[in-house]
């Protein structure tokens, strides 16, 4: 007879070993070139009990950074596209064993792995805010993510990187070298945290990972990040000119970006600080934190002006891929355009109908220009080489927002 019993987790030495004798040392050679530096670092006998250790997201390197700073083998949860790049990613998990997450479909099933390995002797290494920030500031972090951790009953340590932004902004095609450190903020037991509630968790992991890039900058000094593409794919995000207020006629090329509406040109320099062209008009705004808050005021404006039948976007030169985790594959579906209104977003090529109501969640990935989705089980990404995927999240947002407007930073 077939024994039915649930095998217990078991933690798997190969991990710890990769991780010391090849990961972690690795990892230190490709930090030395942005500078990273650890503060604060907490006793050695604190990783020798299961924790989480929680950071803020600032780059698609920022793996290498924690495994750098910790002196302990923990494992990272990583999105479902990691997953599916073929020897790469069968490479990937053989000898780190990430834990799978499809952000669009809400699974518990992440959830569930989490708590097995934390109660099998693991630790676990997250990025609550899902994405790395586009302007300087910390991202939206979800309120479940409390609630995790205390169902975990386990150390909680919170880590916050500085001037990531700076070397690597979400919608960026390069890194810039300058000075990245990462800072040990807290240290908290299981038993502070079963006295604490869910939501008071939240809001400490809010205070603890949240950085504004331009204000510590001003508190700090200003520190030099060297590139000759520090402007490269703005447009990504950055899709509505302040000097004219037109929308999607931004381009970028090195350090510079230009208006094909105004003809006005801005430089980015070595402190990420936005400078008008000689011969252009002065710009408003010196840095990406005032831009954002400006653009999704106008953003709302724009929106808000339309009439709620009919087209709000229209992109083309896109690619719908399907991403297939029971065989860890990726299908391309169809090369194509899309099209979005206030009711949800219609894939041409494919006829792909979907409303924002049935979207549970949604992501972005490749630097902002893919929309990942799930639709009738089926895990899809969108996506473009000048996509801006985020006015797609705007649209998704509105259709939940009681009074139709858009307040989360993302």
């Amino acid at each position: 007879m077939k024994n039915t019993t649930k095998k217990a987790y078991r933690p798997r030495r190969l991990h710890h070993v990769v991780y010391q004798v090849i990961a972690r040392p690795v990892a230190k050679l490709l930090t030395r070139k942005y500078r990273f530096r650890v503060r604060n670092c907490p006793p050695r006998e604190t990783f020798r009990k299961p924790f989480i250790i929680l950071s803020n997201h600032v780059s698609n390197i920022d793996r290498n950074f924690i495994i750098a700073a910790l002196p302990h083998q923990a494992y990272f949860v990583a999105t479902e596209d990691l997953f599916c790049h073929g020897t790469l990613s069968r490479l990937i998990r053989k000898c780190f064993d990430p834990i799978p997450l499809f952000k669009p479909d809400l699974s518990t099933a992440p959830v569930r792995q989490i708590l097995r390995r934390i109660r099998g002797g693991d630790s676990i290494i997250m990025y609550p805010e899902g994405h790395h920030s586009p302007d300087g500031l910390t991202t939206d972090i979800k309120e479940s993510v409390g609630a995790l951790i205390k169902s975990a009953r386990c150390q909680l340590i919170t880590f916050r990187m500085v001037n990531g932004f700076f070397m690597a902004p979400r919608w960026c095609s390069s890194f810039r070298r300058g000075p990245v450190r990462g800072e040990y903020v807290g240290v908290y037991s299981p038993e502070e945290l079963a006295a604490m509630s869910a939501e008071e968790i939240t809001a400490l992991i809010k205070r603890d990972l949240h950085e504004g890039a331009y204000a510590r900058q001003e508190a700090e000094g200003t520190a030099a990040f060297v590139s000759d593409r520090r402007a490269e794919q703005l447009e990504v995000h950055f899709y509505i000119c302040p000097i004219c207020g037109t929308h999607s006629r931004l381009h970028s090329h090195g350090n510079s970006f230009h208006c094909d509406a105004c003809g006005n040109h801005a430089v980015l320099d070595e402190h990420l600080r936005i400078r008008a062209e000689e011969g252009s008009a002065a710009f408003p705004f010196d840095n990406f934190t005032d831009w954002a808050d400006w653009q999704r005021v106008r953003e709302n404006e724009y929106i808000s002006s339309l009439p709620r039948e009919g087209t709000v976007y229209r992109d083309s030169g896109l690619h719908l891929i399907e991403y297939c985790i029971d065989r860890y594959a990726t299908v391309h579906i169809a090369d194509t355009e899309a099209t979005a209104s206030f009711e949800g977003f219609t894939v041409e090529a494919t006829g792909l109908q979907v409303k924002w109501s049935d979207l549970p969640w949604f992501n972005f990935n490749r630097g902002g220009r893919a929309f990942q989705f799930v639709h009738e089980g089926h895990h899809y990404e969108l996506w473009g080489e000048t996509f801006c995927a985020a006015r797609y999240g705007n649209l998704y947002f509105r259709s939940r927002s009681e009074d139709g407007s858009l307040h989360i930073r993302y």
